[in-house]
């Protein structure tokens, strides 16, 4: 299971593995545009670094 909500709804299993995947803004913008294009993605892209960057997260 992925996502933000993984650990609660797995909270009770004593059998699982607990993974975190971190890429810095650069790997994350080139891997947004290779995945949807380039059409939009900026202000997308922008969005979630500012929401990165307002949490201390580079």
């Amino acid at each position: 299971m992925v996502g933000r909500c993984a650990d609660d709804v797995l909270k009770d299993r004593d059998d699982l593995l607990k993974v975190f995947i971190f890429a810095d803004i650069e790997v994350r913008k080139k891997r947004a545009i290779s995945e949807y294009g380039d059409v939009g993605i900026d202000g997308a892209v922008a969005a979630i670094e500012a929401a990165y960057l307002s949490k201390g997260i580079n």
